[in-house]
């Protein structure tokens, strides 16, 4: 039996249902609407108001009606793996990194042999600060010093990212 609830900030224009299904309650057809893949696996609906469109995957709609976040964690994991299994008691709230240790266990997420010597080898070089001279044992060790996240560092150092920062690889 669907449970329905209004989606924060649509109250009055749309609803979402504890198995994930997303209806319009204003329009002449009151009907359901159809969701689309957004090429990761994910359904996503798109909502409509004021004339501005704006695209919400089913099970963060589900999680945020449905799921108190008291730990305020920022993802939602799909127990049983599946992206379309979009029901209240198949979702969590997770953190990131508990979310990837989902994927991984469950066998989602694969690294392969060369994937992880490249990391290896990217994670155990030297860092320079050329605005002060200081030399990190790794990357690791500099994104503690200078408080910012690891993974944006190492962005940043490989290129992936603008590096704003006087550190470089050595």
């Amino acid at each position: 039996m669907n449970i329905w609830k209004d989606i924060s900030g649509y109250e009055g224009l749309y609803q979402v249902s504890n198995t994930g299904i997303v209806r319009n309650i204003r329009s002449d057809k009151k009907g359901i609407l159809k969701g689309s893949d957004n090429g990761h696996g994910y359904l996503q609906f798109s909502l409509y108001k004021t004339g501005k469109i704006k695209t919400y995957k089913a099970h963060r709609l589900v999680a945020n009606a449905f799921i108190p976040n008291t730990d305020n964690k920022q993802d939602v994991n799909h127990k049983d793996g599946n992206k379309y299994n979009n029901k209240v008691e198949n979702l969590e709230w997770v953190t990131k990194s508990e979310n990837l240790k989902h994927a991984w266990d469950m066998g989602l997420k694969c690294v392969s042999q060369k994937q992880i010597s490249a990391l290896r080898s990217i994670s155990s070089k030297k860092v320079l600060d050329t605005s002060t001279g200081t030399i990190y044992s790794s990357a690791k060790d500099a994104a503690d010093s200078i408080g910012t996240h690891y993974g944006t560092l190492m962005n940043k150092l490989c290129g992936h990212r603008t590096n704003n920062t006087s550190l470089i690889y050595i």
